[in-house]
């Protein structure tokens, strides 16, 4: 019997045999689960050792060189992920965000918001602009996707932050460029509009004048025509200079514009002294013209028919505006009457008032010393109540 083979050394084999087969399967099973990181393999030029790359690793690449923030979400909001964009976006280290409660880096006034919609990303895909802190305390605009993950990391939310800032920068832009556009369109409307009443105003002065002198015109009426023609300019000169500020299209100040006027009249009035006192009051619509034009008119009738000193004052009561125009010369005739002057500049200062500044006018000799007081008196239109005030 000792020359029988023996039954040990096959079951041995077996046995090894299925030992390096459960190995085997658990490699295999190890890799095909990504457990497996490297392979350490033997070949005639020694051992080699081979990195594995699984199927998820360009994701994770996409993830990481994307250009908007992903985060991942615990449902209480701790965050358990995020890409190094999200941290540059916040100026934050990356070490900083993860673990931390997600709601910090949100703006107090959205915090309630953020939580509306990170509780509708468990179960379903919900966005939102939401307003986040950077670390340097400055707030970045951005637009947020929530949506639950698979069920394998059940109870995850995956968070996309898209920076909005060019964006936003970009809108405001739009906006300001619509409010100047609209700001141009009134403008020239309201310029168009003066413009039209200006050259009303010219023709009818021109009529006058005809209508004055038969068959020609004389040398001082062209003058005449030549000064009011100026003092239009005068008003359209202010009209653009205030047209470049911002919400002035409809309003002239007229302490700018009769300051603009006298300095020009004193050069006419010299070697008399004009003085002037100007408050600074809105004119609106038809004013400005109306009130340029009367001054005009007022301080060449002291200086004219007056002597020494001519003083202008200008100065607003409540809703009324009051100017006066005096000198120091004999005053008036007894018996004056302006309405019975055969005078086209009062007839033109009549019209002035009453149609254009809807006021009244009077005529005085002065109590205080020698000399003539002309006053006149209308209402300040406001501007939500000017279209109405002027033609």
């Amino acid at each position: 019997m000792d020359g029988a083979p023996s039954l040990d050394h096959p079951l041995k084999i077996n046995e090894n045999l299925r030992i390096r087969l459960e190995e085997a399967e658990e490699t295999l099973q190890a890799i095909r689960h990504g457990e497996v990181d490297a392979l350490l393999v033997s070949g005639p030029e020694g051992a080699q050792v081979f990195t594995l790359q699984s199927a998820e690793q360009p994701y994770r690449i996409l993830i990481e060189q994307m250009q908007e923030g992903a985060v991942t979400l615990s449902r209480e909001g701790t965050v358990l992920y995020c890409n190094l964009r999200f941290a540059q976006m916040l100026k934050i280290p990356h070490e900083r965000i993860l673990a931390s409660e997600v709601t910090k880096l949100v703006v107090p006034e959205q915090a309630q918001r953020f939580i509306n919609l990170m509780h509708h990303g468990v179960d379903q895909s919900a966005r939102a602009e939401i307003t986040l802190q950077t670390g340097d305390g400055k707030e970045m605009p951005t637009y947020i996707t929530m949506s639950p993950l698979p069920a394998e990391v059940e109870g995850c939310i995956c968070m996309i932050v898209t920076d909005l800032t060019e964006q936003e920068s970009m809108r405001r832009t739009q906006e300001l460029i619509e409010a100047l556009n609209i700001r141009l369109r009134r403008a020239m409307t309201e310029t168009h509009h003066r413009v039209k009443n200006s050259l009303q105003i010219m023709s009818a002065l021109v009529d006058m004048h005809v209508l004055d002198n038969d068959d020609f015109i004389p040398t001082q009426t062209i003058r005449e025509l030549n000064r009011q023609v100026r003092v239009l300019a005068t008003v359209h000169d202010v009209l653009t200079e205030q047209s470049k500020e911002e919400n002035a299209a409809d309003a002239v100040s007229s302490k700018l514009l009769l300051t603009k006027l006298l300095s020009m009249l004193q050069e006419i009035a010299a070697p008399r002294p004009l003085k002037y006192t100007i408050d600074d009051s809105s004119l609106f619509e038809r004013q400005p013209i109306a009130l340029a034009l009367i001054v005009n008119e007022l301080v060449l009738n002291a200086l004219k028919h007056g002597q020494g000193n001519v003083n202008v004052t200008f100065c607003r009561h409540g809703e009324t505006a009051l100017l006066e125009v005096c000198d120091d010369g004999d005053g008036l005739p007894d018996g004056f009457d302006p309405s019975t002057e055969a005078s086209t500049g009062m007839a033109l200062i009549g019209n002035l008032v009453s149609w254009d500044l809807q006021g009244s006018i009077s005529y005085q000799n002065r109590t205080d010393r020698k000399g003539t007081r002309v006053t006149v008196r209308f209402p300040l239109a406001s501007g939500r109540d000017a279209a109405s005030y002027g033609g």
